[in-house]
């Protein structure tokens, strides 16, 4: 009964797959034009565990160690998996359990400064020297500006960075908030361009790393652990670059009203944001729970 419950419920996924399924009982799902790569299941509450949450399901139990896979890696088979054709062929229950999940998905983004902060704590709190060994030598964490080819990432950050700052149009005499400052980077770049420059974070490493590295420069830059709710200041610029992906969607226009109220009244804010060209989701179910919790990706 219970191949033949997985066997409705999995078939078509698996079959589009390509791949070989094997279940605790032995019975072997497959499709006609099967690859290399096998998952083998060993307890039925595991399977149970991949249907009710196909990503963080899987995820978890490969952590645990309790599949495995032959003929291929973890990322041979999530890149077949990830097959917009695999997901197509998903049962109609799968679609719906996963909808009503992205419905509900706004109930978990950070609706309070305290959740937003645990949430910033969660992703950026993890030692400042593990992001050292992959991030460039000013502790960008956004995207670079590869303007052309042959660059280093340290030159094509810098470059991503005067790019900022020609479209902010400083003045000597500005005033700037950088919302999500990051490491500061950004803040004390733009610091030798105005006449004074505020970051806020909620990230206690990064606020710690930022301030350092501000007083080894002696450059007019302040940093704070504040969420932007709690800005009360007023400033000629207002820069944000990468941390809208952290407000929320439900929270958007709450976050623009609090960047128009920092703003002077002849005052010009960017904002800077990984975007996706396909249409309004919610976020996948593993990257909300172990990578970005109450992060959401704006759709262009």
């Amino acid at each position: 009964m219970l191949n033949a419950m997985t066997c409705s419920y999995l078939g078509a996924m698996v079959k589009t797959a390509g791949i070989r399924v094997v279940l605790p009982s032995g019975f072997v799902l497959r499709g006609p034009d099967t690859g290399t790569i096998t998952l083998t299941f060993y307890r039925w509450r595991d399977v149970f565990r991949v249907v009710c949450s196909p990503s963080v399901g899987l995820a978890e139990l490969y952590a645990e160690q309790r599949i495995s896979i032959d003929g291929g890696d973890i990322l041979d088979l999530v890149i077949r998996l990830m097959d917009p054709a695999v997901e197509k062929s998903a049962p109609r229950a799968m679609h719906l359990t996963t909808g009503l999940m992205k419905f509900l998905q706004p109930l978990s983004e950070g609706w309070s400064a305290r959740i937003s902060r645990r949430n910033v704590s969660h992703h950026y709190d993890l030692g400042n020297d593990l992001y050292g060994l992959f991030l460039d030598q000013d502790w960008q964490y956004s995207c670079a500006y590869f303007d052309e080819d042959g660059i280093s990432i340290d030159e094509a950050q810098r470059r991503k960075k005067d790019h900022i700052a020609r479209k902010l149009r400083l003045g000597p005499e500005d005033s700037v908030l950088d919302i999500g400052s990051g490491w500061g980077g950004m803040a004390l770049h733009l610091s030798g361009m105005a006449k004074s420059v505020k970051g806020i974070t909620l990230s206690e490493q990064q606020l710690e790393e930022s301030r350092n590295r501000a007083k080894a420069t002696n450059a007019d830059v302040s940093f704070e652990l504040k969420d932007y709710r709690h800005e009360k200041g007023k400033f000629d610029r207002v820069v944000s670059v990468g941390m809208l992906e952290h407000v929320g969607k439900q929270h958007y226009g709450n976050f623009f009203h609090c960047v128009s109220r920092c703003l002077n009244q002849d005052g010009l804010g960017l904002i800077h944001t990984i975007g996706r060209p396909n249409p309004p989701n919610g976020t996948d179910r593993f990257i909300r729970k172990y990578i970005f919790p109450g992060g959401y990706l704006p759709s262009l």
